[in-house]
């Protein structure tokens, strides 16, 4: 709904309620991100051929499923019932990935494509789980708080992680 302010400007005007059904539509995407994001990393790991991105793969795929258990616990913590709902972009990065790990292509062409994926899927999840604290204002639990705080970080550690393996192994052709 929108309203007009003393100013003159116009502002969304939502209740609280409102607010936390869009953290919780929100953060439906983002178990739905999460769960797809476990799918394809075992399928990215098995595909890389360079050791670090594999191993890196690898260890982002056990991360990924505290990911899974600590939106759940949010849910929880929220009473809600756990649930999902589509997530578009992750979907078209996971369709981008298996097409690539499918083509036939050098070792460090795959590699190198693997990894742009693995960063684009970063970057959404990063903007997620920035996009789910614009809502925390209105939601007070610190508990919901800290474990977002938490799986940010690691999103954001991980994108340092990739980013380094892109400039220094997968950049020396």
């Amino acid at each position: 709904m929108t309203n007009t302010n003393n100013n003159g400007n116009d502002s969304l005007n939502y209740n609280n309620n409102t607010v936390k059904e869009l953290f919780i539509n929100e953060l439906e995407k983002a178990l739905s991100m999460e769960t797809m994001h476990v799918k394809i990393l075992s399928k990215l790991t098995q595909a890389a051929s360079n050791s670090e991105l594999r191993e890196m793969f690898d260890d982002h795929f056990d991360i990924t499923e505290v990911h899974v258990n600590r939106i759940e616990e949010i849910f929880r913590l929220l009473d809600r019932k756990v649930q999902t709902q589509t997530n578009e972009p992750m979907e078209m990065l996971c369709k981008e990935a298996e097409q690539a790990i499918e083509e036939d292509k050098e070792d460090f062409m795959k590699d190198s494509i693997l990894l742009n994926i693995a960063q684009k899927m970063e970057h959404l999840e990063i903007s997620f789980y920035k996009g789910l604290f614009q809502f925390l204002e209105n939601i007070p639990n610190k508990d919901v708080r800290e474990l977002l705080q938490v799986t940010m970080e690691e999103e954001e550690h991980i994108e340092r992680i990739f980013n380094g393996i892109s400039e220094s192994t997968l950049a020396h052709v």
